[in-house]
């Protein structure tokens, strides 16, 4: 038996074996590639990183022009015929039959002013999985139609669309704002990474400011008709439909229950088992639930009624209900626990290693202080541990936010900067400041990121760096650091600082304004009907197999956060509103 299931794991990994494929990530985004080489690894693949005498496949965006692709890969001479350049979608259909499907109908044309590949047809590569072939569908927007380029999804579900343009026929009926001709139109600006869909004509010169870009997202009705939306059945409610104010404003009619159940959820979050991160989850759901119910609890079977509340967590309700103890909560260590707490209030100590000090017989600051085993962040969380735990005022982040404004504007005056997080759900108290950074027109946001943490640093203001990450293709950074105001009595804080394309812009806001459980809710909501959503994008038409994403789908317009909402069938919610953590 034992010889039957390695035999069954090889033949699983050697989907891609002898394959060895460069993905190249313009056209497709950071987030699919990353997706995309662990399947092929995982699948007996070798990723490349460059041009190699061994690469037997080229896999781009389903945009991507040959001449385009040579410029990128910087290629003297052209890719060996051996070589077979792939769309994307060809790993997908392959990932879905369990085997590698024909190259035909997913090979990019290699000469000049074929277009990109277009999948119009897939062969039928597996008998048990039908392939739909249907001519490209209209989708309606009030004002225009549009054409959706088929792609086609290795499934029986209806086709994504992977490029979403005004038709030609319609272009007199379209609305007053500026829409470009076919062919100009795009959804992010020249040479973006974005998973936005690049225009399948001629691209626009280098430098060239998009200025046809039509600010309205597309009909969620129409898109749920073509099948890129599913509609929830259920109007069940979600945590994300929720108003903050108002379950804050609800009599909680349970609260002696509610308190035990929140240490029990205190010390499933404390723990390092990955089963009881999804305790956590759960238990979080549920306990807003019983905060909400209208009357105090007095029977088993009351308790189980309650949504998100089983059998199991009903036994310990009623426990509490009727003896006014959780046995479950004697079982906890609390003095350990203290220990731990007191670790993971160094940055950089999360619950696995605070837990692996305990464990070497660690059980004070000065104890890690003597031994002399912290890296780099952790000893600059260690030095300013007592100031990081100090929570400031708003007026305090106001200013914090205020010198890295007059940072950026010392760049460009156009610069955006708007201070996420609890800050931006209006508490009182922050304990760190996220800041985003953007620029309106889509391309100066780029090349600004070394030049602002000098400028911060030189001011004195920046005293300290964790982490820098700089993606250079589409001018993505993320740092985070230390922070100091000028002026006696002042304490060093954290501070992120996250500049993003335009295009990603609401959807870094709406992620990083959170709250956490309120991200959650709205993501799951988005699984539920056939999307995804992320700080980059969100996308319809998403094919899951078995839980496992094989086919992204396509980036919907999103110019707002207040669109994410619609697309969701949810009502937007004000920033304060969200905060349900």
């Amino acid at each position: 038996m034992a010889a039957q299931n390695l035999d069954a794991k090889a033949e699983a990994n050697s989907l891609f074996g002898g394959i060895v494929g460069l993905i190249v990530e313009q056209g497709l985004g950071k987030g699919r590639k990353r997706i995309l080489e662990k399947q092929l690894e995982e699948k007996g693949g070798t990723v490349a990183l460059s041009p190699s005498q061994t690469l037997t496949h080229v896999i781009v965006g389903p945009n991507m022009k040959y001449n385009r692709l040579v410029s990128l890969l910087k290629l003297k001479d052209p890719l060996p015929p051996e070589v077979t350049i792939v769309t994307a979608d060809w790993l997908s259909a392959s990932l879905v039959a369990g085997e590698s499907v024909d190259h035909t109908p997913y090979l990019l044309p290699l000469s000049e002013g074929t277009g990109c590949v277009s999948v119009k047809k897939v062969s039928e590569f597996s008998s048990s999985i039908p392939i739909p072939s249907p001519p490209p569908p209209v989708i309606n927007s009030p004002n225009k139609h549009y054409v959706v380029g088929v792609s086609t999804p290795p499934t029986g579900l209806k086709p994504s669309p992977q490029k979403l343009t005004p038709t030609k026929s319609n272009m007199d009926h379209v609305s007053p704002l500026k829409v470009s001709p076919v062919g100009k139109r795009r959804l992010a600006e020249p040479d973006s990474d974005s998973d936005y869909i690049e225009s399948e004509e001629e691209e626009e010169e280098e430098g060239e400011e998009s200025t046809g870009r039509s600010k309205e997202m597309l009909n969620p009705e129409a898109l749920a008709e073509q099948g890129l939306i599913r509609p929830l059945k259920k109007k069940g409610r979600w945590m994300c439909q929720v108003p903050a104010s108002t379950l804050h404003a609800q009599v909680n009619h349970n609260e002696a229950v509610t308190s035990k159940l929140e240490e029990l959820l205190l010390e499933y979050k404390n723990s390092s088992l990955p089963k009881d991160k999804w305790r956590a989850m759960s238990l979080t759901k549920a306990v807003a639930a019983v905060k909400r119910h209208p009357k105090e609890i007095t029977t088993h079977e009351e308790a189980h009624s309650i949504p998100f509340v089983g059998k199991r967590l009903a036994d310990k309700i009623y426990e509490i209900v009727s003896s006014g103890h959780l046995r479950r909560l004697d079982h906890i260590d609390k003095a350990k626990q203290s220990v731990i707490d007191l670790f993971k209030g160094i940055h950089g100590v999360g619950q696995i290693v605070a837990e692996q000090f305990y464990a070497q017989g660690y059980r004070t600051l000065d104890d890690l202080k003597e031994a002399n085993i912290l890296n780099r962040q952790q000893q600059i969380g260690f030095k300013y541990y007592h100031e990081f735990a100090e929570r400031m005022d708003r007026s305090e982040v106001e200013e914090i936010e205020r010198k890295v404004r007059e940072g950026c504007h010392l760049l460009d005056p156009n610069l955006e900067v708007v201070t996420c997080g609890s800050f931006r759900r209006g508490k009182p108290t922050c304990g760190d400041v996220d800041i985003l950074v953007t620029h309106p027109d889509g391309r100066s946001h780029k090349g600004i990121f070394q030049p602002l943490i000098r400028v911060l640093k030189n001011d004195g203001f920046l005293t300290d760096d964790l982490t820098l990450h700089e993606d250079t293709s589409d001018g993505s950074c993320k740092y985070f650091g230390v922070c100091m105001l000028p002026g006696d009595g002042r304490k060093h804080r954290r501070i992120d600082i996250y500049i993003c394309p335009y295009s990603e812009y609401p959807l870094m806001l709406l992620h990083f304004t959170g709250s956490g459980h309120f991200n959650r809710s709205l993501r799951s909501r988005a699984d539920k009907m056939g999307m995804s959503l992320s700080e980059h994008s969100l996308n319809a038409g998403v094919v899951r197999k078995n839980g496992v994403k094989v086919f992204e789908g396509t980036p919907l317009p999103v110019f707002t956060e207040a669109d994410v909402f619609k697309y969701l069938g949810v009502d937007y919610l004000e920033p304060h509103d969200r905060d349900l953590d």
